[in-house]
Formats: C-alpha cells, sequence, structure tokens
C-alpha cells in the first residue's frame, strides 16, 4: 500500500494577531530554510502568479501577506484579511497557501 501524498498541509491556529511581521517574517525564512526543493520560485496574492520569489530579500513577500494598504481600510471594522501563495516549479512542486 502506497501511503504518499502529491502535497502536504499545515494548518495554524493562533490567537495571536496574524498581521505581525515578526511572525511572518519567521514562517518565510523557515520555509526557505527547507531547501532548494521545497523553496518557491514565484509568489503573489492571486492567480497567476507573477512576483518572482528571492530567497534573499523576502521583504516583498511579507509586504503581500501584510496587505497593509487594504488593511488601513478593514481595520476599521475590526479584522484583517490577507492571501498569500507561492508555488515551487521544482521536483517538489511545493506549493504553500498563507490566508
Amino acid at each position: 500500500m502506497d501511503y504518499t501524498y502529491p502535497s502536504i498541509g499545515l494548518k495554524l491556529m493562533s490567537l495571536k494577531n496574524f498581521q505581525d511581521r515578526d511572525f511572518a517574517n519567521n514562517v518565510i525564512c523557515k520555509i526557505n530554510e527547507y531547501g532548494k526543493e521545497f523553496m518557491p520560485q514565484k509568489f503573489d496574492m492571486y492567480e497567476p502568479l507573477k512576483r518572482k520569489y528571492d530567497p534573499n530579500d523576502i521583504s516583498a513577500v511579507i509586504d503581500a501577506w501584510m496587505e497593509d494598504e487594504m488593511n488601513r481600510e478593514v481595520s476599521k471594522n475590526e479584522f484583517a484579511e490577507g492571501l498569500l501563495l507561492m508555488k515551487s516549479k521544482s521536483k517538489s512542486k511545493a506549493s504553500y497557501m498563507i490566508s
């Protein structure tokens, strides 16, 4: 019997503020530690992913996660939202969805 799956999922639930740049930085740095096979090549907030992922400069990825401009408007309603998609084209074909 084959127990392999085409994807690996991780769900993180927390009462902490998801709009925390330090937390986002730690998550992205952890993904970078997985190695070349699992490192994304593209990212964006929506498909198709158009932005090139640079593991040496993750500031654009963090900015996409935070969606500061949009969340300034919705923060009046006391909530924030965001979506970050990342995809690898390497052998692993790893993909990430952070929302």
